[in-house]
């Protein structure tokens, strides 16, 4: 019984180390600039650009309003403002605006070069994702052939996710393709830092990879707090592998260590150089720290005090104990977040013509992926079988992060009032959203399996590049590769790459049915007008310089005019909330005779703006344009005899 648990311990502990070098793929990996250019990398980076430029294109470049909005905060940095975090809350620093100016510098101010810099970010994200499913191919002891497989499939579900997961990413909403870089990058680092600990690397490599990890902790913090999935499964991974080496450290003190072990003391030094991380970390937050100390330290308040975003709403709380908040949430995951995030069905497909059953098949698909995967990594708990425990070490971590994702998600307080609204209402579902960085590994786990299974039925292992045998035979390594497999062998991975491509194919099917009137509109307003320069020409045709109307009409026709026309919303002060741009609602509001921008419904000749107008002996100049997606139309509406107030100027549609 005690050489069974010791077994267990020495496979759990592998899980976070990486083999020795004379034993990674078997044979010594093809090096220099021949692996690099052959590599399937240039693939993935090639389908990830050109299905997002195309996506792109096909929506024509629509942007809803926060993201107009960080197309504004950039536009005012070329001006030289210096704002560090997202207008109007203290979270979310601006690394996308700066990184978006920086474009504009170049490019010019348009939605095109706007959306450049997320498409671009997002060849950095596949990068990541192929570097990371190496480092857990390495911890795997894959072969190269089996490391292959496992990488590129890993990078093509990177490069081509679900529509959903790639609408997020391609979201410029202040710094989420940004915080699934640094994720990414936190979960690479952590892995590396484990295998090298394993290794035994010096103490000044260790404090390095430390420092490394601080610094992406701090950085990630002030970009975005929803890096705490990371942190979390980070720290997971971290004291997981210290205590199961501490474990074997102290039992090969009392038996033969069957191979050259680290000593306890040496592990006890490693995780003590986390105070490394420390300064780095203060570094990386080091523009929340400057803005902090000038406002009163409002950014630290809110990243340690519960969610803001309707969880903490005292209304909400009085009618639903914590219970039926946590029902209501699992609700809300399974019924809208699930076939968002793993199937990519879009929240506004009830309004549109896309492929439903597209969708219903990739969530069903990526569903039984997940199960599969969990399961099989718990079975290698209780069986020691090769291909099991290498099924472990490759989806152990995704599987981690992932769960974390979830923890934070219904834990975190952010999802309140939103368990009562319908799923085309997604105003919650960015904070699930971080769940897609597991789901390229996932996939590569189960695709890999079998294509591991398939190799080992005849006769071939895949890990560590050696060939099974009959008991008492030997055991000689070579590399295991598609030319010296048996035709079943052959013939049943062709299978397997058949089936991935279909898969992917009905991937893109998806992108292709996407609507490009609905895809990218806005949780709070899903009939944001698709083009607006038509409006645009008539207001500057017309010399309008300041107008009022909601952040959905008037942020995008800010940004594209680059503040020539400035757009404020009356509920700013009807309303007494806080204004992202206070400038813009002071000079809206001591403007003579701002207009007015509002939607109606495309049947009403005399829509209720008007009649308030009316009543109100406001003489007007009114002109319409009708718009799609819907059946509404924009009004422009200029008052001539006095100047009408903020109440008066309010909307009379939601958004």
């Amino acid at each position: 019984m005690k050489e069974v648990k010791t077994t267990f311990v020495d496979d759990v502990s592998n899980i976070f180390s990486k083999p020795d070098d004379a034993s990674v793929n078997g044979t010594p990996s093809r090096r220099g600039w021949q692996s690099i250019l052959l590599s399937p990398l240039w693939l993935c980076l090639l389908l990830a650009l050109i299905v997002r430029i195309w996506l792109v294109i096909h929506t024509h470049g629509f942007l809803d309003g926060d993201e107009n909005l960080v197309g504004i905060q950039a536009q005012h940095i070329l001006r030289g403002e210096r704002p560090i975090y997202y207008y109007g809350q203290p979270y979310m620093g601006n690394l996308e605006a700066y990184l978006i100016a920086l474009i504009f510098a170049i490019a010019g101010s348009s939605v095109w070069t706007l959306r450049a810099e997320p498409t671009l970010l997002s060849l950095v994200l596949v990068c990541l994702a192929w570097q990371l499913a190496g480092a857990l191919a390495d911890g795997a002891g894959l072969s190269a052939y089996a490391r292959r497989w496992f990488m590129t499939v890993a990078g093509l579900f990177a490069a081509l996710p679900p529509l959903y997961d790639m609408i997020m990413e391609l979201r410029t909403w202040g710094g989420h393709i940004e915080i699934y870089i640094l994720m990414l990058w936190l979960l690479l680092s952590v892995v590396r830092l484990t295998q090298r600990w394993a290794a035994g690397a010096g103490w000044r490599e260790i404090a390095l990879r430390w420092a490394v990890i601080g610094f992406i902790v701090g950085l990630g913090m002030w970009v975005y707090p929803l890096i705490i999935c990371a942190i979390l499964a980070a720290t997971i991974w971290i004291v997981g592998y210290f205590v199961l080496a501490i474990s074997k450290a102290r039992r090969s003190l009392y038996a033969a260590p069957k191979e050259p072990h680290i000593p306890a003391s040496i592990h006890i030094k490693n995780i003590l150089l986390v105070i490394a991380a420390l300064p780095t970390c203060l570094i990386g937050f080091a523009p929340g720290i400057y803005w902090g100390a000038q406002n009163h330290w409002t950014n630290v308040l809110y990243l340690i005090s519960p969610g803001s975003d309707g969880g903490n709403d005292p209304t909400f709380l009085q009618h639903y104990s914590r219970l039926a908040i946590l029902r209501g949430t699992a609700r809300l995951y399974m019924k809208c977040i699930v076939p968002h995030v793993v199937g990519g069905s879009m929240p506004t497909e009830s309004l549109s013509l896309a492929s439903v059953h597209s969708f219903e098949i990739l969530t069903v698909v990526g569903i039984a992926c997940i199960v599969v995967t969990i399961a099989l990594t718990i079975a290698a708990m209780f069986y020691h079988d090769p291909l099991l425990q290498s099924i472990q070490r490759l989806a152990l971590l995704p599987i981690i992060f992932g769960a974390c994702c979830v923890f934070v998600f219904f834990f975190s307080g952010t999802v309140g009032a939103s368990i009562l609204q319908p799923c085309i209402h997604d105003g919650v579902g960015r904070y699930a959203a971080p769940v897609l960085l597991a789901l390229p590994f996932v996939s590569a786990t189960i695709f890999t399996a079998a294509c591991m299974w398939i190799m080992r039925r005849r006769g071939q292992s895949m890990v560590n590049g050696r060939t099974e045998t009959q008991p008492g035979e030997p055991t000689a390594p070579r590399e295991v590769s598609a030319q010296d497999s048996p035709l079943r062998s052959k013939i049943g991975i062709g299978a397997l790459g058949v089936l991935l491509i279909v898969y992917l194919c009905i991937q893109g099917n998806t992108y292709l049915r996407s609507d490009p009137g609905y895809t990218f509109q806005s949780f709070a307003c899903v009939i944001a007008p698709m083009d607006n320069g038509p409006i645009i020409t008539y207001m500057e045709s017309q010399h309008i310089r300041y107008a009022w109307g909601t952040n959905t009409l008037g942020n995008s026709i800010e940004f594209k005019t680059d503040g020539k026309i400035i757009v404020a919303d009356p509920r700013m002060i009807t309303w007494h909330l806080v204004a992202r741009l206070p400038g813009d609602v002071d000079a809206v509001h001591h403007a003579d005779r701002a207009s007015i921008l509002d939607m109606a419904n495309h049947n009403d000749p005399h829509p209720p703006l008007l009649t308030a107008l009316d009543q109100a002996h406001v003489i007007y100049r009114i002109a319409r344009f009708p718009t799609q997606p819907g059946n509404i139309d924009i009004l422009v509406v200029t008052p001539l005899n006095r100047t009408v107030t903020p109440d008066e100027a309010k909307p009379r549609m939601p958004c």
